[in-house]
């Protein structure tokens, strides 16, 4: 079974070839030849990712970070390096983050993040702390912005309602949307328990 991408080239109709159907073979000898294939999914596998270059898709290499976890929390370089980047790279470190997170401890989803999981990535970037605001939210806190970002009828965060959370977290906590973001992008990973 082959598996084909349709791609539509800008500007051009189907009649000048605007509109082509690309087979999985094709695509392979273009990355022999060191072309890479036009990315028309939103989301992609590992395996997509990896054959097309980029598996490194929001790495901390590829965000400039020279450490994550908890060091990069307190290492100057690193606050630098993830203030040095554009909206899109930190919204690219935060959707990788958001990936990961969804998957830690057996998380089959990765577009869809519970209320452990969010409250997990909270801890880890050390946004949560039970003296309060400027030290970080308490618990009970983390848990209501969760409960107000979600739908109703869902169960979990998609990515676009993660950002209208992590937009109640700043607001609660007094800091931009950009400052808590960059918080959450130097953790980068679940750090062990």
């Amino acid at each position: 079974m082959s598996r084909t991408h349709s791609a539509v080239t800008p500007g051009r109709s189907k009649d000048e070839g605007g509109d082509n159907d690309v087979d999985a073979d094709d695509a392979d000898e273009a990355i022999e030849k060191g072309e890479l294939p036009e990315i028309v999914e939103y989301l992609t596998t590992a395996a997509e990712r990896k054959a097309w270059g980029l598996e490194d898709f929001g790495s901390a290499q590829q965000l400039g970070l020279p450490c994550t976890g908890l060091q990069a929390l307190t290492d100057p370089a690193a606050r630098v390096a993830v203030r040095l980047n554009g909206s899109e790279q930190l919204r690219m470190g935060l959707q990788a983050g958001f990936e990961r997170y969804c998957q830690w401890n057996g998380g089959t989803d990765k577009s869809a993040m519970d209320k452990t999981r969010f409250v997990k990535w909270m801890r880890d970037a050390r946004l949560v702390s039970e003296a309060g605001p400027p030290a970080g939210l308490p618990s009970a806190a983390v848990d209501g912005i969760y409960r107000r970002a979600l739908q109703q009828g869902q169960r979990a965060l998609n990515f676009l309602l993660f950002l209208e959370a992590l937009r109640l977290v700043a607001t609660a906590l007094r800091l931009s949307l950009n400052e808590v973001a960059e918080q959450l992008v130097l953790v980068h990973a679940p750090l062990s328990a």
